[in-house]
């Protein structure tokens, strides 16, 4: 029984190492905000903003999008207009897929909840200071039901390039 104890001890100990040694240390968090949209419907009207500011230039950053549907969410892909604001700004049009052909789930689904991520910028920003993200449906029709919220995530990888 002892022995059996201290194998038990051993594998806790070292299993609790190993799996902190393997989390997501690679990414620091700057900025993480969700906007719910109104009675779970994205209207072309409504457009979601999120700042943030960048200070660090040398480091690569990672934006990401997570929008959160409902297992009842009628179309296969959403299309979308990004709009980033800043000492630098541009302007680009976003397919973010829900599903596949077959109508499978691309993103994960947890009860009747599907959470979608789509990688927006993965690189440098060019020059510091605030920058602007704001999203607009440009889908038809021009309400789109059965969204929940969208998030932005904002990481600096650490070490750079």
């Amino acid at each position: 029984m002892r022995s059996y104890i201290k194998h038990l001890f051993f594998l806790l100990f070292f299993g609790t190492l190993f799996l902190s040694a393997c989390g997501d240390g690679q990414y620091k968090t700057l900025y993480h905000q969700t906007i719910a949209f109104p009675d779970h419907q994205w209207k072309n009207t409504y457009k979601p903003t999120f700042s943030f500011t960048i200070a660090d230039t040398t480091q690569v950053h990672l934006l990401k999008m997570v929008l959160r549907t409902t297992s009842s969410f009628p179309y296969a892909n959403l299309w979308l207009k990004l709009s980033i604001r800043g000492p630098k700004s541009f302007d680009t049009k976003l397919e973010v897929p829900i599903t596949d052909p077959s109508g499978k789930w691309l993103g994960e689904k947890s009860g009747s909840v599907v959470n979608i991520s789509k990688i927006i910028v993965n690189d440098n920003f060019p020059k510091p200071g605030k920058y602007t993200v704001v999203f607009e449906q440009v889908s038809l029709p021009l309400v789109i039901p059965e969204l929940l919220d969208i998030t932005l995530d904002l990481f600096e990888t650490k070490g750079g390039k």
